[in-house]
């Protein structure tokens, strides 16, 4: 999770930096723009209109807080803006400067991917599932153990919650959610899990399921 943010807030600024610079350039109408209006036969007035769009663009990308619809629309200007410069250079034979567009097309599909990565809600998680029941008699016991086995739960990377849940007759399920396999299996193979799995086994459970850490994956809303 770390490198996706880290690659979606690193290709997100390569673009909204230059067009927001670009954009002030283009409202603020320099000599040389001047000269590049000309050579791309483009009106002043349009160069205008561009910049508001990129300034506004390049904040819409950064600021997270204007929405999903927005932020959206931002991706889709910026592709369009991209598209077209391509086109333009292209008209006019200037293949060198025709690189730039795309280099930036290709950082924000960069940029998109990552940060649907980050803000899609169905992302794939590996889950734990534990099935067990425990004999009466060591209810007092697997209350210990089990608040002394999960208490590290927290402080392991891409652990995600746990839900228990009440069978018939007793029979509990123990489902614990992970970002990957790995952080599952620090989890499985902690010293104190293993302690309590075996301790378990012996006297506290009338059965604990062999599906004990089957790993699966599956889609959450």
């Amino acid at each position: 999770m770390k490198k996706n943010r880290i690659i979606f807030w690193a290709t997100t600024l390569l673009i909204a930096l230059p067009m927001l610079g670009n954009g002030v350039m283009e409202m603020i109408q320099p000599n040389m723009l001047l000269e590049e209006a000309n050579r791309l036969g483009y009106p002043l007035y349009f160069f205008t209109w561009l910049g508001v769009a990129k300034i506004t663009g390049s904040l819409l990308l950064v600021i997270p807080q204007v929405g999903k619809k927005l932020n959206e629309l931002a991706y889709a200007g910026f592709f369009f803006d991209f598209l077209f410069a391509f086109l333009t250079l292209m008209s006019i034979k200037d293949y060198k400067t025709a690189i730039a567009p795309i280099a930036f097309m290709a950082l924000l599909y960069v940029s998109y991917h990552y940060k649907n990565k980050l803000t899609n809600k169905t992302n794939k998680m590996i889950v734990g599932v534990f099935k067990y029941k425990i004999n009466p008699k060591f209810q007092e016991e697997f209350d210990y153990l089990y608040g002394h086995a999960t208490k590290y739960l927290d402080a392991i990377k891409g652990y995600d919650g746990h839900v228990t849940y009440d069978g018939e007759d007793g029979e509990k399920m123990l489902v614990v959610h992970f970002k990957d396999k790995e952080s599952f299996l620090v989890w499985d193979e902690h010293p104190e899990h293993k302690k309590y799995k075996e301790r378990g086994k012996k006297d506290i459970f009338e059965y604990y399921d062999v599906s004990v850490g089957e790993i699966f994956e599956r889609h959450i809303k």
